[in-house]
């Protein structure tokens, strides 16, 4: 099925003048046919997560199980980049640190 409009239930309403006018800059570097999508290229917008919802579950996990390694060798800038970056989204929430027992 595709949408004519973005459906505004999974994305958290914006409350700040600041937003709006963000949105309207985003817009004059978009094609008219992204116009109405503005804001799922807003930087502001990505630093939040959508409201909870019903529907919303937790994963539990089972018993102790063995920490998988690294799926492949990272360099080390691109080790640095991968640290900076589960950094940045521990701070804004979107990760979490495992409580499974290992």
């Amino acid at each position: 099925m595709i949408l004519s409009h973005p459906p505004s239930t999974a994305i958290p309403s914006l409350d700040d003048d600041e937003d709006i006018e963000d949105l309207e800059t985003i817009r004059k570097t978009l094609l008219p046919v992204y116009h109405d999508y503005a804001d799922v290229f807003s930087p502001v917008r990505a630093d939040k997560l959508p409201p909870h919802r019903p529907y919303n579950h937790q994963i539990k996990l089972t018993g102790p199980a063995p920490v998988p390694g690294p799926v492949y060798s990272l360099s080390k800038q691109e080790s640095t980049k991968l640290q900076d970056y589960i950094a940045e989204n521990v701070a804004k929430g979107f990760l979490r640190p495992s409580k499974l027992n290992t």
